[in-house]
């Protein structure tokens, strides 16, 4: 899927490569998992644990989830 941007972000010169105004990027950081905007086919959605950075997909409605600003390569 192509971007809307027209101009390419930046290269990140840190890891995580989160931009600040959304909240903490250091180790204090929680890691649980996290809901992505983007769904599946079958309707479920992406999630992300932030702990090891594991990816799965669930029902939207019945987890108990975050929500954290994201964005893929």
């Amino acid at each position: 899927m192509a971007s809307r941007e027209t101009n390419p972000p930046a290269p990140c010169s840190t890891d995580p490569c989160i931009h600040p105004i959304f909240g903490p990027t250091a180790l204090s950081f929680p890691a649980f998992f996290y809901w992505s905007s983007s769904t599946k086919p079958n309707g479920n959605a992406w999630v992300v644990f932030f702990g090891n950075g594991g990816i799965g997909n669930g029902g939207k409605a019945g987890l108990d989830l975050f929500v954290r600003a994201v964005r893929g390569p």
